[in-house]
């Protein structure tokens, strides 16, 4: 089974960090955060919508927006 949005690398010298590991450090974030950022970004997805990443942060190309955020009313 193919995954066309999967990312793909050639597999790093020994030594070399991934991509994704060097997301994962850079912005302290879990694995799975991770995985669908890079999902986004291979994509060429502009916009992420989640609630578990920070409102407004750009993570390489991509920006997240939280659809939560301003959603709560006022009574």
């Amino acid at each position: 089974m193919d995954f066309p949005y999967a990312p793909r690398h050639e597999a790093s010298p020994q030594g070399q960090e991934t991509p994704e590991k060097q997301t994962m450090k850079r912005w302290q974030l879990s694995f799975w955060d991770t995985m669908i950022l890079a999902a986004a970004q291979s994509s060429g997805a502009k916009e992420l919508i989640t609630e578990d990443l920070s409102h407004g942060q750009q993570y390489g190309s991509v920006r997240v927006t939280n659809p939560f955020l301003n959603s709560v009313s006022k009574t």
